[in-house]
């Protein structure tokens, strides 16, 4: 059994962002009166700003645990796979933008009652993570998309190489 958590640097780094994100939108909204058109456009971001700093709580208070049978999300949002009702996987990279290389990858795994766990790169024992959902897919035999089987694939070269491109 391995348990795995966001660490707090990451996360600090992302709660930085959120509270940046909501100072310059609700600090223009709060401060002066505005047009009711960038009213709109300024509460819908920050909306967005809060989502993302929920999310980042939501992170933080929760960990994976990984056993031979299961892989499960403990914490405020609770979910448990078994592996063997493992019916889909997908692994999708994310870039932080056109010029700059490094990333993040997304692990989404579903079961057969539509349960869904989600795990990004950023966390600690992210490839062995994926390794072990990936084993699963295979025992399950599951069908890996291209995009998927690409991303598994360069994991295990950063494994072999010892580098990496993905944020940590």
């Amino acid at each position: 059994m391995s348990q795995h958590r966001y660490p707090p640097r990451t996360l600090w780094i992302d709660y930085c962002r959120a509270l940046l994100g909501l100072g310059l939108t609700l600090g223009p909204l709060l401060a002066v009166p505005v047009a009711p058109a960038l009213a709109l456009l300024l509460a819908g971001l920050a909306a967005l700003f809060t989502w993302f700093g929920a999310r980042t709580l939501l992170r933080q208070l929760s960990r994976i645990e990984l056993t031979p049978a299961m892989i499960a999300q403990h914490g405020p949002l609770a979910r448990r796979l078994p592996w063997p009702e493992l019916r889909a996987i997908r692994l999708q990279y994310y870039a932080r933008g056109r010029e700059r290389p490094e990333g993040w990858l997304q692990l989404t795994l579903r079961a057969q009652d539509g349960a869904r766990i989600q795990v990004d790169s950023t966390i600690d024992g992210f490839a062995e993570i994926a390794h072990q959902a990936q084993a699963a897919a295979s025992r399950n035999r599951l069908e890996i998309d291209q995009v998927t089987a690409a991303n598994l694939a360069e994991i295990k070269l950063q494994q072999r190489l010892g580098t990496s491109r993905l944020s940590k």
